[in-house]
Protein backbone atom coordinates (compact mmCIF):
# COMPACT_ATOMS: atom_id res chain seq x y z
CA UNK A 1 0.00 0.00 0.00
CA UNK A 2 1.06 3.62 -0.47
CA UNK A 3 3.01 5.17 2.42
CA UNK A 4 2.43 8.73 1.21
CA UNK A 5 0.74 11.10 3.62
CA UNK A 6 0.71 14.92 3.85
CA UNK A 7 3.34 16.35 6.17
CA UNK A 8 0.64 18.14 8.18
CA UNK A 9 -0.84 14.82 9.33
CA UNK A 10 0.66 13.87 12.68
CA UNK A 11 0.22 10.99 15.06
CA UNK A 12 -1.72 12.37 18.03
CA UNK A 13 0.42 10.62 20.64
CA UNK A 14 3.82 11.84 19.44
CA UNK A 15 3.35 14.95 17.32
CA UNK A 16 5.50 13.27 14.66
CA UNK A 17 4.32 12.87 11.06
CA UNK A 18 1.97 9.93 10.50
CA UNK A 19 4.00 8.67 7.54
CA UNK A 20 6.57 7.39 10.06
CA UNK A 21 3.94 5.14 11.68
CA UNK A 22 2.83 3.90 8.29
CA UNK A 23 6.39 3.25 7.15
CA UNK A 24 7.24 1.35 10.36
CA UNK A 25 4.28 -0.97 9.73
CA UNK A 26 5.08 -1.27 6.02
CA UNK A 27 8.74 -2.05 6.79
CA UNK A 28 7.78 -4.88 9.16
CA UNK A 29 5.37 -6.32 6.58
CA UNK A 30 7.89 -6.18 3.73
CA UNK A 31 11.21 -6.82 5.50
CA UNK A 32 11.47 -10.39 4.20
CA UNK A 33 9.17 -10.14 1.19
CA UNK A 34 10.59 -11.79 -1.90
CA UNK A 35 9.95 -8.71 -4.06
CA UNK A 36 11.32 -6.20 -1.51
CA UNK A 37 13.90 -3.63 -2.55
CA UNK A 38 16.39 -2.28 -0.02
CA UNK A 39 18.12 1.00 0.77
CA UNK A 40 21.24 0.27 2.81
CA UNK A 41 23.22 2.83 4.80
CA UNK A 42 26.79 1.55 4.57
CA UNK A 43 29.86 2.32 6.67
CA UNK A 44 32.76 -0.10 6.28
CA UNK A 45 36.57 0.26 6.11
CA UNK A 46 36.35 -0.68 2.43
CA UNK A 47 33.46 0.43 0.21
CA UNK A 48 33.56 -0.33 -3.55
CA UNK A 49 33.05 2.72 -5.72
CA UNK A 50 34.00 5.37 -3.14
CA UNK A 51 36.61 6.27 -0.52
CA UNK A 52 36.41 4.95 3.02
CA UNK A 53 35.35 8.13 4.87
CA UNK A 54 32.08 7.57 6.78
CA UNK A 55 32.75 10.76 8.81
CA UNK A 56 31.79 11.22 12.46
CA UNK A 57 28.92 10.05 14.65
CA UNK A 58 26.68 13.05 14.00
CA UNK A 59 27.25 12.85 10.26
CA UNK A 60 26.34 9.17 10.24
CA UNK A 61 23.21 9.51 12.38
CA UNK A 62 21.75 12.40 10.42
CA UNK A 63 22.50 10.58 7.16
CA UNK A 64 20.59 7.52 8.38
CA UNK A 65 17.71 9.78 9.45
CA UNK A 66 17.69 11.33 5.97
CA UNK A 67 17.68 7.86 4.39
CA UNK A 68 14.65 6.92 6.48
CA UNK A 69 12.76 9.66 4.64
CA UNK A 70 14.19 8.49 1.29
CA UNK A 71 13.23 4.88 1.99
CA UNK A 72 9.66 5.88 2.83
CA UNK A 73 9.36 8.09 -0.25
CA UNK A 74 10.60 5.38 -2.62
CA UNK A 75 9.11 2.42 -0.72
CA UNK A 76 12.36 0.65 0.00
CA UNK A 77 13.18 -1.34 3.13
CA UNK A 78 15.82 0.60 5.09
CA UNK A 79 18.79 -1.38 6.44
CA UNK A 80 21.80 -0.11 8.40
CA UNK A 81 25.18 -1.73 7.68
CA UNK A 82 27.38 0.28 10.08
CA UNK A 83 30.40 -1.92 10.80
CA UNK A 84 33.21 0.59 11.37
CA UNK A 85 34.87 0.94 13.83
CA UNK A 86 32.54 -1.61 15.48
CA UNK A 87 29.02 -2.79 14.61
CA UNK A 88 26.35 -0.24 15.51
CA UNK A 89 24.38 -2.98 17.29
CA UNK A 90 26.87 -2.77 20.17
CA UNK A 91 25.43 0.63 21.04
CA UNK A 92 22.02 0.95 19.40
CA UNK A 93 19.13 -1.44 18.79
CA UNK A 94 16.15 -1.14 16.40
CA UNK A 95 13.19 0.84 17.72
CA UNK A 96 10.07 0.81 15.49
CA UNK A 97 11.36 -1.59 12.82
CA UNK A 98 14.30 -3.96 12.37
CA UNK A 99 17.03 -2.41 10.23
CA UNK A 100 19.64 -5.12 10.97
CA UNK A 101 21.10 -7.23 8.15
CA UNK A 102 21.27 -11.00 8.10
CA UNK A 103 24.70 -12.61 7.48
CA UNK A 104 23.47 -13.74 4.05
CA UNK A 105 22.49 -10.16 3.14
CA UNK A 106 25.91 -8.85 4.21
CA UNK A 107 27.65 -11.43 2.05
CA UNK A 108 25.45 -10.62 -0.94
CA UNK A 109 26.01 -6.87 -0.71
CA UNK A 110 29.74 -6.59 0.02
CA UNK A 111 30.78 -6.60 -3.67
CA UNK A 112 28.18 -3.98 -4.65
CA UNK A 113 29.16 -0.37 -5.27
CA UNK A 114 28.35 2.28 -2.67
CA UNK A 115 26.78 5.58 -3.75
CA UNK A 116 28.07 8.69 -1.94
CA UNK A 117 25.29 11.22 -1.37
CA UNK A 118 25.70 14.82 -0.15
CA UNK A 119 23.18 17.57 0.60
CA UNK A 120 20.16 15.58 -0.48
CA UNK A 121 19.51 13.37 -3.49
CA UNK A 122 20.84 14.77 -6.74
CA UNK A 123 19.74 11.79 -8.84
CA UNK A 124 16.95 9.20 -8.67
CA UNK A 125 17.65 5.88 -6.97
CA UNK A 126 18.35 3.03 -9.40
CA UNK A 127 14.85 1.69 -10.00
CA UNK A 128 15.60 -1.96 -10.69
CA UNK A 129 18.42 -2.79 -8.26
CA UNK A 130 17.39 -4.89 -5.28
CA UNK A 131 20.04 -3.36 -3.00
CA UNK A 132 21.12 0.29 -3.14
CA UNK A 133 24.06 1.00 -0.83
CA UNK A 134 24.57 4.60 0.29
CA UNK A 135 27.01 6.58 2.43
CA UNK A 136 27.35 10.34 2.74
CA UNK A 137 26.69 13.46 4.73
CA UNK A 138 23.19 14.80 4.12
CA UNK A 139 21.36 16.67 6.86
CA UNK A 140 18.29 14.85 8.16
CA UNK A 141 16.05 17.64 6.83
CA UNK A 142 17.69 18.02 3.41
CA UNK A 143 15.45 18.25 0.39
CA UNK A 144 14.79 14.67 -0.67
CA UNK A 145 14.98 15.09 -4.43
CA UNK A 146 16.77 18.17 -5.74
CA UNK A 147 15.99 16.99 -9.28
CA UNK A 148 12.23 17.35 -8.67
CA UNK A 149 10.14 20.52 -8.09
CA UNK A 150 10.03 21.68 -4.48
CA UNK A 151 6.26 21.05 -4.35
CA UNK A 152 6.56 17.47 -5.63
CA UNK A 153 5.03 14.60 -3.65
CA UNK A 154 8.45 13.35 -2.54
CA UNK A 155 9.66 16.75 -1.36
CA UNK A 156 6.51 17.69 0.56
CA UNK A 157 5.07 14.45 1.98
CA UNK A 158 8.09 12.98 3.73
CA UNK A 159 9.25 15.71 6.05
CA UNK A 160 9.70 15.71 9.82
CA UNK A 161 9.52 18.56 12.36
CA UNK A 162 12.67 17.41 14.17
CA UNK A 163 15.47 14.89 14.18
CA UNK A 164 13.91 13.46 17.35
CA UNK A 165 10.97 11.99 15.39
CA UNK A 166 13.32 10.16 13.04
CA UNK A 167 15.73 9.07 15.80
CA UNK A 168 12.96 7.61 17.93
CA UNK A 169 11.68 5.60 14.99
CA UNK A 170 15.14 4.20 14.33
CA UNK A 171 17.02 3.66 17.57
CA UNK A 172 16.93 2.74 21.24
CA UNK A 173 20.05 2.15 23.39
CA UNK A 174 21.29 -1.41 23.36
CA UNK A 175 20.89 -3.34 26.61
CA UNK A 176 24.62 -3.02 27.27
CA UNK A 177 24.66 0.74 26.75
CA UNK A 178 21.46 1.24 28.75
CA UNK A 179 23.05 -0.58 31.69
CA UNK A 180 26.25 1.46 31.41
CA UNK A 181 24.29 4.75 31.29
CA UNK A 182 22.43 3.83 34.48
CA UNK A 183 25.67 2.75 36.13
CA UNK A 184 27.31 6.07 35.24
CA UNK A 185 24.29 8.01 36.50
CA UNK A 186 24.56 6.23 39.85
CA UNK A 187 28.28 6.97 40.07
CA UNK A 188 27.95 10.59 38.98
CA UNK A 189 24.69 11.89 40.44
CA UNK A 190 23.63 9.13 42.81
CA UNK A 191 20.48 8.15 40.94
CA UNK A 192 19.52 6.46 37.68
CA UNK A 193 16.06 8.05 37.54
CA UNK A 194 16.71 11.79 37.98
CA UNK A 195 16.92 14.00 34.90
CA UNK A 196 20.26 15.48 33.90
CA UNK A 197 21.80 17.75 31.29
CA UNK A 198 24.70 16.61 29.17
CA UNK A 199 27.49 18.48 27.38
CA UNK A 200 29.28 16.89 24.44
CA UNK A 201 32.82 18.21 23.91
CA UNK A 202 33.73 18.02 20.21
CA UNK A 203 37.46 17.39 19.88
CA UNK A 204 37.15 16.33 16.24
CA UNK A 205 36.90 12.90 14.71
CA UNK A 206 40.64 12.84 14.04
CA UNK A 207 41.69 13.93 17.53
CA UNK A 208 44.12 11.96 19.68
CA UNK A 209 42.22 9.26 21.54
CA UNK A 210 39.41 9.02 18.98
CA UNK A 211 38.00 5.52 18.61
CA UNK A 212 37.49 5.96 14.87
CA UNK A 213 39.61 4.10 12.36
CA UNK A 214 41.76 6.87 10.83
CA UNK A 215 40.90 5.49 7.39
CA UNK A 216 37.23 6.37 7.92
CA UNK A 217 37.47 9.98 9.18
CA UNK A 218 39.43 13.05 8.03
CA UNK A 219 42.63 13.13 10.14
CA UNK A 220 42.67 16.94 9.85
CA UNK A 221 39.41 17.19 11.82
CA UNK A 222 40.88 18.24 15.18
CA UNK A 223 39.51 21.10 17.29
CA UNK A 224 40.61 22.88 20.43
CA UNK A 225 38.02 23.31 23.19
CA UNK A 226 38.78 25.70 26.05
CA UNK A 227 37.62 25.41 29.65
CA UNK A 228 35.70 28.68 29.26
CA UNK A 229 33.68 27.17 26.40
CA UNK A 230 32.76 24.19 28.57
CA UNK A 231 31.72 26.53 31.40
CA UNK A 232 29.55 28.56 29.04
CA UNK A 233 27.87 25.32 27.96
CA UNK A 234 27.31 24.38 31.60
CA UNK A 235 25.69 27.70 32.57
CA UNK A 236 23.64 27.72 29.36
CA UNK A 237 22.29 24.23 30.11
CA UNK A 238 21.33 25.30 33.63
CA UNK A 239 19.43 28.28 32.24
CA UNK A 240 17.64 26.49 29.40
CA UNK A 241 16.80 23.31 31.33
CA UNK A 242 16.60 24.35 34.99
CA UNK A 243 15.87 22.06 37.92
CA UNK A 244 13.22 23.58 40.27
CA UNK A 245 14.88 21.82 43.21
CA UNK A 246 18.31 23.33 42.62
CA UNK A 247 21.25 22.92 40.27
CA UNK A 248 20.58 20.43 37.51
CA UNK A 249 23.07 17.56 37.34
CA UNK A 250 25.29 17.83 34.28
CA UNK A 251 27.31 15.05 32.64
CA UNK A 252 30.23 16.00 30.38
CA UNK A 253 31.62 13.65 27.75
CA UNK A 254 33.94 13.69 24.77
CA UNK A 255 34.23 11.54 21.68
CA UNK A 256 38.02 11.51 22.17
CA UNK A 257 40.15 10.06 24.92
CA UNK A 258 41.98 13.36 25.37
CA UNK A 259 38.70 15.14 26.23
Amino acid sequence: HNISMPASDSAESTGCPAWIDRYASWHSENRHAQEAQFLVYTCRPSMPGTHSFCLGLGDRVRMIAFLLRVAAAYQRVLLVDWASPVPIERYLSPARFDWRLTPAEVEAMLPLKVIRMHAGMNMPLPATEKYVRVVGNSFWNSRLAVFEPENSRVNTNFTAPSLVCLWQALFVPSETIDAKIKQQQLLTIGSDVHTYNSIHIRMGDGAMGSAFDKNTVPVSDVRMVSASQVLRGFFCSQYVYPNPEGVQATMVGSTSGCG
